[in-house]
């Protein structure tokens, strides 16, 4: 009987294993290598298939259209890269691909695009591109102009830390959902006629940027979201927008405001006096300091009451709503609860009996026989007389039971208390406004 030894046969499949595991290695090395290969004009159309379309002018063109995901990472185009009115129906990844000539995406539709750290060396046109899902220029830098006009970002749009040496044009361009600009670098930018319909982040952390925003359109719950010092420029009407990122530490905030405050609105007391406001209500459940610290639950209660009574001083005249309110629970306390209607009938008939018809009436009794309506129009107006009256008439005192007093002392202490915060917790800005209104 012959014995063969198993070793050889182990060997052998050690062995395949072994050339297996090279070639994947040689394989991916392979891979990483053609990435980085450079691109020329000859090597058109992409991958893609062209087929004719009209371009956002209306013109008849010949486009590319890419059915599976592009990868182009850290691809080297050194003529013109000619996507215009391209269809990317998958992800279209040119991270870190090197554009040494024009890029032109012009009129391109994306279902995601990545161009996270590319590198524009000459113009970059995305007119009238748009983006369905996410949209990816994070560190992109671009030496020469970028013309995103009448661009549509549908989704997340991200072009954190970007570089724009030159100008980057976004005129009647929409960001319908989140778009960040934090810490991009500008030279200049124009977003004249843009429409920000989501949140809009800005701020920089190295240098401070500045976006004119005078003829820019924000829809109602558009918010601009600051996250560091920025330079502003537009009307005071569009402050109701600003937002301080919420996960800052209050002192950030602080600086945040402060620098607005002196850079964008530093001769517009109503612009600061919002700005003031802007930080009360966005710090109110914060406690001061260099790292995000909640306040106490008794310090929250107590701003949400000043903020929803005077606004922290800069919406005073909220407590006349409140005044209105408290006047018309104790009309109805005393119509109803107390059953006041015939004292006060009588304190009215009596303190206005100099009046002929008031007199006639007391006379033949009809005085203290009002209809329904008529003595909770007297309870309405005894309610506002004691509420809004600084000193209590001694007839009042003594024409009344002791309960009914104590009632009519309540709220006369609440409407002394108002008449105090007003004074009190008003910011001086808001007395200043009501002395030239009447002082001129």
């Amino acid at each position: 009987m012959i014995i063969r030894s198993a070793l050889p046969v182990k060997m052998k499949h050690g062995s395949c294993l072994l050339c297996f595991f090279c070639c994947v290695c040689s394989f991916m090395v392979a891979g990483e290598t053609l990435f980085a290969q450079k691109h020329d004009s000859t090597r058109y159309p992409y991958g893609g298939e062209a087929f004719d379309t009209t371009d956002f002018d209306g013109d008849s063109v010949k486009a590319l259209r890419f059915r599976k995901p592009l990868i182009f990472k850290r691809e080297i185009f050194q003529n013109n890269a000619n996507f215009g009115s391209a269809h990317f129906a998958r992800t279209a990844d040119f991270s870190g691909a090197h554009f040494d000539s024009i890029a032109d995406f012009s009129g391109a539709e994306f279902a995601r695009a990545d161009f996270s750290n590319a590198q524009f060396d000459s113009a970059a046109y995305f007119f009238s591109a748009r983006f369905y899902n996410a949209a990816d220029f994070y560190d992109a830098q671009f030496d020469s102009t970028a013309y995103f006009s009448s661009a549509r970002f549908d989704s997340a749009a991200s072009f954190f830390g970007a570089q724009f040496a030159r100008t980057a044009i976004f005129r009647h361009a929409e960001f319908v959902s989140i778009t960040d600009f934090r810490d991009a670098v500008f030279q200049t930018s124009d977003f004249s006629d843009a429409s920000i319909k989501g949140i809009f982040q800005v701020g920089g952390r190295d240098s401070v940027q500045k976006f004119d925003f005078y003829n820019t359109v924000f829809s109602p719950d558009a918010k601009l979201e600051i996250w560091d010092r920025v330079k502003l420029e537009m009307q005071v009407e569009k402050i109701r927008h600003i937002a301080l990122a919420e996960k800052l530490p209050y002192n950030a905030k602080s600086k945040i405001i402060s620098y607005l405050k002196e850079a964008s609105f530093k001769d517009n007391r109503e612009a600061q006096s919002q700005l003031e406001y802007l930080l009360s209500t966005s710090t109110m459940d914060q406690a001061e300091g260099d790292e995000y610290l909640p306040n106490s639950w008794w310090a929250k209660l107590g701003n949400k009451i000043f903020d929803w009574t005077m606004g922290f001083g800069y919406h005073p005249f909220r407590l006349v709503w409140w005044a209105l309110g408290v006047v018309a629970v104790f009309a109805v306390k005393f119509w109803r609860g107390l059953a006041m209607s015939k004292s006060i009938n009588e304190y009215i008939t009596t303190n206005f009996k100099s009046s002929r018809v008031i007199e006639s009436a007391w006379e033949d009794g009809s005085a203290l026989s009002l209809h329904t309506w008529e003595s909770l129009l007297n309870c309405i107006y005894f309610s506002a007389m004691v509420f809004f009256t600084l000193r209590l008439k001694g007839s009042i005192l003594t024409s009344f039971s002791s309960k009914e007093k104590a009632w009519i002392v309540i709220e006369w202490v609440i409407g002394f208390l108002v008449y105090a915060a007003f004074i009190v917790f008003s910011k001086a800005g808001i007395l200043q406004t009501l002395k030239d209104l009447f002082f001129g």
